[in-house]
């Protein structure tokens, strides 16, 4: 399955969309005769062999995954998931042409749409749950006002609805991993109680604490206030700022289309790219400082290479002001230099930044989880 992050950016710029959904997908494909008695299912009267790919079935979605059917169009003028089609363009006579380059590829594959989820022509087209335009992704009104109006949860289940539904929205909710921990912290306590396996059991009720309600409230508000996310261009400054406290990392992406060099970095006009973040877990919690601080760097450079991949490079801030000197690309590195700091080193060789020192109080984006240490935690001992 392809990664949404990575296709849903070939469509910046585009002016013109049109949105389709395929009618009963999966039912639409044969499947191989010799693979029908496998899928076979057994009533109280007879046995029932399916002709063609049921729902339901491990792999159906991945099989009806149209990246060969689509190939030609892919990330020209198509993006596709599973069964969830759009096609855009950058002006209206090159949109025409891909709805009939669109049109001719279901008429020799023999597949049939659904008119009830179909649209023609959007200025922006819904698909996997967000909006997506030439300029930027946003979520779904309808979906954000549904999750915002949700009671408390009184089950696992609606518990694990929640937590998912609103992970689904990270990437624009800034400090979302620490404000959801003590309900995915809740949730993983449920579900070991109760066994991975045992689905029916997800019913059973639960009560959040007033910590998790908080929690829980907390998430909404972050929800209401999501925030829209733009697609870099590659003539634009990409700003990458990180930091981490003793339990928490973040991550800011943001977009500067004319870069002021007369200004700080905190008076630039930035438009959110991403931001992620979250919390140290276990040996990670007694890390030197100086390691912490590195992490969500090497985090960012890892993850997000897709995004900093890029022939203009990017700017990369921190606030600890000695690992200047350990990712510097012009800066040999030293000797007594711990050894996971060089592993991690070697790992931004292949971008191309610059790295800069940000005084704290200026790193206000990814600020935010450092300031923060959850009830509960405690170091065990704090290296410098």
């Amino acid at each position: 399955m392809p990664n949404l992050a990575v296709v849903s950016s070939s469509v910046r710029g585009a002016k013109c969309f049109a949105k389709f959904d395929m009618i009963k997908g999966f039912w639409q494909l044969p499947l191989d005769v010799d693979r029908q008695e496998l899928m076979s299912f057994m009533t109280e009267d007879t046995v029932y062999t399916p002709t063609r790919v049921p729902q339901g079935a491990v792999d159906s979605a991945i099989h009806f995954q149209m990246q060969d059917a689509m190939a030609p169009m892919l990330q020209r003028n198509a993006l596709v998931w599973v069964d969830d089609v759009i096609i855009f363009a950058p002006t209206v006579e090159e949109f025409l042409q891909a709805l009939k380059e669109f049109f001719i590829i279901l008429r020799d594959r023999r597949l049939k749409l659904s008119a009830a989820k179909s649209s023609l022509f959007q200025l922006e087209a819904l698909w996997c749950g967000k909006l997506i335009s030439g300029s930027g992704v946003r979520h779904d009104p309808e979906r954000v006002d549904a999750l915002s109006a949700l009671p408390v949860p009184s089950t696992v289940a609606e518990l694990q609805y929640f937590v998912c539904a609103s992970n689904w929205l990270h990437d624009s909710l800034p400090d979302y991993a620490r404000v959801v921990a003590p309900l995915q912290e809740r949730l993983g306590l449920e579900r070991k109680r109760i066994g991975r396996r045992n689905k029916n059991a997800l019913n059973v009720a639960v009560t959040l604490t007033k910590a998790e309600v908080t929690s829980y409230n907390d998430v909404k508000t972050l929800i209401k206030a999501s925030v829209p996310l733009v697609f870099p261009s590659p003539t634009s400054e990409l700003v990458v700022m990180t930091d981490a406290s003793l339990t928490g990392w973040s991550i800011v992406v943001t977009e500067v289309q004319a870069w002021d060099d007369s200004l700080p970095v905190d008076k630039q006009q930035h438009r959110m790219v991403l931001c992620k973040g979250g919390t140290f877990k276990d040996s990670q919690l007694n890390w030197a400082i100086v390691e912490k601080e590195a992490f969500p760097i090497v985090k960012a450079c890892t993850d997000l290479e897709y995004l900093l991949q890029r022939e203009r490079g990017f700017k990369l801030f921190c606030d600890h002001a000695n690992l200047i000197y350990v990712f510097a690309p012009h800066v040999e590195l030293k000797k007594h230099v711990r050894d996971r700091l060089q592993r991690w080193a070697m790992r931004l060789c292949g971008l191309r930044f610059t790295i800069e020192h940000v005084a704290g109080e200026t790193n206000v984006w990814a600020d935010i989880v450092s300031r923060w240490k959850p009830s509960g935690v405690r170091a065990a001992a704090v290296r410098t």
